[in-house]
């Protein structure tokens, strides 16, 4: 059962996981990455050659290279995750532009979005964050569209009102848990 935790950068999607990881029992797709470790880090750093080496032979589901650095799903955990005989809850953190290549229909999409963008900039100013691909308020716009265009039964939006870890959380963990109690009926597709 594997389910992508998708939003704007600093909206709270890996205190979340950390959240479903340590109380709940969820486990976490390992990615791998040749960027130097971060404190609080939960990507594996490797060695530019180590990566390529793992690459070569097929360690990673997918994998790509973003701002210099290279970074790769585990397949395994990945494999294991979609499985529909699986019982264990996997997530990831997902970029947006990475959903095309998981056209799977059991992969649950979590959006979180901030109450309001004036929410998300104080979370991003306390965390000292500067590291974004885009302009911040555009990046909180593609995922407020995504939510518009992209509305399907595999994608619910939690909204993380006044940063409530706890409330994201619950909504997380029922949007889940009605999710993969229907993956039957998604299997027949």
């Amino acid at each position: 059962m594997l389910t992508f935790f998708l939003g704007p950068s600093g909206v709270g999607k890996s205190t979340v996981m950390k959240k479903l990881i340590n109380n709940h029992g969820w486990r976490k797709i390992p990615v791998y990455t040749t960027r130097p470790a971060r404190a609080n880090d939960d990507k594996v750093s490797i060695t530019p050659d180590d990566f390529l080496r793992r690459a070569d032979l097929g360690h990673f589901f997918r994998y790509s290279k973003m701002f210099g650095e290279f970074y790769g799903n585990d397949k395994a955990s990945i494999l294991d995750a979609m499985s529909y005989s699986s019982s264990q809850h996997w997530c990831l953190d997902m970029k947006d532009s990475e959903l095309k290549y998981y056209p799977y229909p059991n992969i649950l999409k979590i959006i979180i979005l901030p109450e309001t963008f004036e929410q998300l900039s104080i979370q991003v100013r306390a965390d000292n964050r500067s590291d974004f691909s885009r302009d911040l308020r555009e990046e909180l716009r593609s995922y407020q569209e995504m939510c518009v265009t992209d509305a399907k039964s595999d994608q619910h939006i939690v909204i993380n009102t006044h940063g409530d870890v706890e409330e994201t959380v619950a909504q997380s963990l029922n949007a889940a848990k009605f999710f993969f109690e229907n993956k039957d009926e998604r299997s027949k597709c």
